[in-house]
């Protein structure tokens, strides 16, 4: 009889033990997925422009007589940074609002007619981010711009009009985080732009 007791004690011992393994393998395994889950569906989550300075130069070709080079600078502040798609695929969006200063300087000579003109522009505009991966950020944006300028020519008095005033001007950019540090360009309907942008 004895001998019967010890050994159901010891079946009982056999099945508990790999049995409560079990479970608190199962327990483990289930804790840990919804954490593992959302850490891999949002790799891009901390990916962002927002106070984000980009300076860059300028190849500017809004007006038909010439090209233009220049630099320009931007401040980028994210307004909504929970974006309006929410996506599945690991793709965030976010909108941001930028605001900035271009420099231009285009020249021109036609036959000994010589021209310069000088252009300040001042633009204010959105930009709706879309970050691909933690790193890569594909945006499409439009700018409101006021420019003006000085014009300087080998002819007395010979200032062209059709210059400066209020614009619109949409572009497509690209935006590769390496650090702090990124590197950023742009195409636009007016300017193609092209440097580096710093996140503080």
């Amino acid at each position: 009889m004895r001998r019967l007791s010890l050994l159901v004690s010891l079946l009982v011992v056999c099945v508990a033990v790999p049995a409560q393994a079990q479970s608190t393998t199962k327990k483990t395994t289930t804790s840990a997925s919804p954490a593992a889950a959302p850490a891999a569906a949002s790799a891009t989550a901390g990916s962002t422009m927002d106070n984000n300075i980009s300076i860059w130069g300028i190849v500017g070709y809004r007006y038909s007589a010439g090209t233009g080079w220049g630099l320009g600078a931007r401040y980028q502040k994210v307004v909504v940074p929970e974006g309006f798609l929410h996506l599945t695929n690991g793709v965030k969006d976010e909108l941001g609002v930028e605001g900035g200063i271009d420099y231009t300087s285009y020249s021109w000579d036609f036959y000994g007619y010589g021209w310069t003109y000088n252009e300040f522009d001042i633009l204010v505009g959105v930009t709706w981010n879309f970050w691909i991966n933690p790193k890569l950020c594909l945006y499409p944006k439009l700018d409101l711009g006021f420019g003006f300028g000085s014009w300087s020519s080998s002819f007395t008095g010979e200032n062209p009009s059709g210059y400066g005033g209020v614009f619109f001007q949409g572009a497509a950019g690209v935006v590769y985080k390496l650090n702090r540090v990124s590197l950023r360009a742009e195409v636009g309907s007016s300017s193609l732009r092209a440097g580096v942008s710093f996140a503080f």
